[in-house]
């Protein structure tokens, strides 16, 4: 474009094209005197596609003024850009005044110079013209931006509006007005490298989250060890082979790629194992106690003995094993001394005893219950009764020795005698099985006393590891499990959207290798080609891309079925790229892909140029026709013919409209019609039509 070039774009249903128009290029003139120095001027417009009408469907009512609209500007823009149509036919009235065009507008006293506005010739030296389709919404209006934007874009860098077209058409004269599309394939870069960082941040918190998870399966499986512990049984013994039935959160299977090859980080068979060997050891102690020498003394001296020579455990063992060993310990002590309490005679001997002397004991001398002794312990009934009563007894007996004499009762005396010793004989064998049964039920005492204190402390372990878990662990991992969820659904969506290959209007080139992502390529790459090279991106997706986004391009206004006049349609193919993607448009990638590459589609058309863009991951693609004949358009030509028949165009909108108050009466410019009398008749012979312009 030449340094004196301007570029306009509007975006609208049609209706005040010319007014908005005449009213910019008016205020450029007021502040410009010499008219000579008027920028050469390009605009864009859009226009709502009425294709519907090229095959005299019935209209949504709702769409009427959409059409009239579109109707009345392109009979104005006719004027302005000196259109010619087709002699002998319908059209032929269509046009309006010749140049030079004199307009009346109302002054402002912000404006400078003449109210009157003159053009002695077409104020544009380009007029493109693209349909929107306005039931696809703002979708479609954001695609027709870009379609204007690459337009404006193509001629900053063309010799300029002027004489663009020159070699396009034979004539004359360069064409004004232009059919246009656009289309465009890009690497979506910025989302690429979105992806990175949300996989750094989605591995940083994996790793959280792993950690995380380490620690509430290292606290449950110490406080389920120790719910074991606490429920030990010493029949059965700590078998590391039992299912602890702990739940265990899994750490194989975070973040991109699974967890890097890490275990779970708590060896559950390991730590079994070793509580077990506790265990083991335990009862090698337990075995080793000297029993029947039982003394609190020699009690305390084998605990400490035993404390000095536990094993070494895992270092997932969180809690304090000698409270364990400890407990295993006396446990297996107790049970010990419960085997040689159920072993041992006295009970029984003590029970013969009972049952052949309580009578006799009822009718001694001694204060005691006999029939209450009876239901006690053994070593009640001979601490109370039996051996108090064999002192009496053998006092007894000697006594009655004492007072028999030796000649005459020689016999009698030898009876006593083996009488005395057979009691002396019972009363040591109970002494003696007392005191060793109730040294047995003492170290049995003992043993389960110490055995459920430690018991105790073991079941506090537990606790503290459960209570760590509920207030600070489990809530932890539930927030950074929380997190990581959003950030996979985020990575879920963003890779959905960055290997979506829908080759449409502007389509992204996909990114598939997001096992191999390799963010140093992506951050350092200079072009598209450089990602190709460094496997961020398929060569065959660019070619297909590209090659899809030129074979796309259309002429889109003459939809007509059936033409008015003989299409003379000529097109032109403008390239923006980057130096640094020249393998692309030069047909270097064509040879390493299947079907026709991007140079063929770029020879398809008549004439064609590249320009050069300062983006080195797009590549644009705009097209122009030119020579568009407004009649075979179903907005103007469709229109037009039936504005000229007898039946009001409105009827074929199911209302009933007259053609003054449906299209006449839309016009912006009557003045363009001096010979139109429908036009002169509804707003008056010779009108002019002043435009208010608008304040800075």
């Amino acid at each position: 474009m030449s340094a004196r070039a301007s570029f306009h774009f509007s975006d609208s249903d049609g209706s005040g094209h010319a007014t908005q128009d005449l009213e910019t290029l008016r205020r450029q003139a007021a502040r410009v005197p010499d008219s000579s120095s008027i920028s050469d001027e390009g605009k864009v417009s859009s226009l709502p596609r009425l294709d519907r009408l090229a095959v005299n469907d019935r209209i949504p009512a709702e769409s009427k003024n959409l059409y009239a609209n579109a109707y009345t500007a392109l009979r104005e823009l006719g004027v302005l850009i000196d259109y010619d149509y087709h002699e002998n036919s319908v059209f032929a009235d269509a046009g309006g005044t010749d140049y030079p065009v004199k307009i009346e507008m109302e002054s402002s006293s912000s404006i400078r110079g003449s109210s009157t506005f003159e053009f002695s010739s077409s104020p544009y030296d380009f007029y493109g013209l693209m349909g929107l389709d306005e039931s696809e919404g703002q979708s479609t209006k954001r695609a027709m931006n870009r379609v204007a934007a690459n337009t404006a874009l193509f001629f900053s860098e063309e010799s300029g509006l002027e004489d663009f077209g020159d070699d396009l058409v034979s004539g004359d004269e360069s064409p004004i007005l232009y059919s246009l599309d656009s289309s465009g394939v890009q690497v979506p870069v910025e989302s690429l490298k979105d992806y990175t960082a949300l996989l750094d941040e989605l591995r940083g918190v994996s790793r959280r989250l792993r950690d995380a998870r380490r620690e509430v399966n290292r606290k449950r499986a110490n406080r389920d060890l120790l719910r074991k512990v606490v429920d030990y049984d010493v029949e059965e013994g700590f078998d590391p082979g039992t299912e602890l039935g702990i739940e265990l959160l899994d750490t194989t299977d975070i973040g991109v790629g699974g967890a890097d090859g890490a275990s779970d980080g708590v060896q559950l068979n390991k730590m079994g194992r070793h509580v077990s060997e506790l265990d083991e050891h335990a009862e090698d102690r337990a075995d080793r106690f000297e029993k029947m020498q039982f003394s609190n003394q020699l009690v305390d001296d084998r605990e400490e003995s035993l404390l000095n020579t536990v094993p070494a455990v895992t270092d997932d063992i969180e809690f304090d094993t000698e409270p364990v060993a400890t407990f295993f310990y006396y446990k297996k002590l107790a049970a010990a001394y419960e085997t040689l309490e159920s072993d041992h005679s006295f009970p029984e001997t003590l029970e013969n005893v009972w049952s052949n002397t309580k009578d006799e004991i009822e009718e001694s001398s001694l204060s005691v219950d006999v029939v209450q002794l009876s239901q006690a312990s053994p070593l009640e009934r001979w601490d109370e009764a039996l051996d108090e009563f064999h002192d009496k007894k053998i006092d007894a007996i000697e006594a009655a020795i004492e007072d028999t004499g030796w000649l005459r009762g020689r016999d009698k005396r030898q009876e006593l005698d083996e009488k005395k010793e057979q009691w002396r004989a019972q009363y040591e064998e109970l002494r003696t099985g007392a005191r060793e049964y109730e040294r047995i039920l003492t170290g049995r005492d003992t043993a389960e006393s110490r055995a459920r204190d430690v018991r105790v402390k073991a079941r506090n372990f537990s606790q503290e590891f459960d209570q760590k878990l509920q207030d600070d662990l489990e809530p932890k991992e539930a927030d950074i499990r929380n997190t990581y969820n959003s950030l996979e659904k985020r990575r879920e969506t963003l890779e959905s959207r960055l290997e979506d290959f829908t080759e449409q209007r502007f389509t992204d080139i996909p990114f598939t290798s997001f096992q191999d992502v390799s963010p140093g390529v992506i951050e350092t790459a200079e072009s598209i080609g450089e990602l190709v090279s460094g496997g961020v991106i398929e060569k065959e997706d660019v070619v297909s891309a590209t090659r899809h986004g030129i074979g796309r391009l259309s002429e889109g206004l003459e939809d007509v079925q059936t033409t008015r006049v003989e299409p003379e349609v000529r097109d032109f193919l403008g390239l923006l790229s980057s130096d640094a993607n020249s393998e692309i448009v030069d047909g270097t990638y064509d040879g390493d892909v299947h079907g026709n590459g991007v140079k063929q589609a770029f020879n398809n058309f008549n004439d064609s140029d590249i320009v050069t863009l300062d983006d080195d991951f797009s590549l644009r693609m705009v097209a122009l026709y030119a020579q568009i004949s407004l009649e075979n358009t179903s907005e103007f030509g469709t229109i037009h013919e039936k504005y000229r028949s007898p039946q009001n165009v409105s009827s074929e909108f199911g209302v009933d409209i007259n053609d003054d108050e449906f299209i006449t009466g839309k016009f912006a410019y009557p003045e363009f019609f001096p010979e139109d009398d429908d036009i002169q008749g509804f707003f008056g012979s010779g009108s002019e039509v002043a435009i208010e312009p608008q304040e800075e």
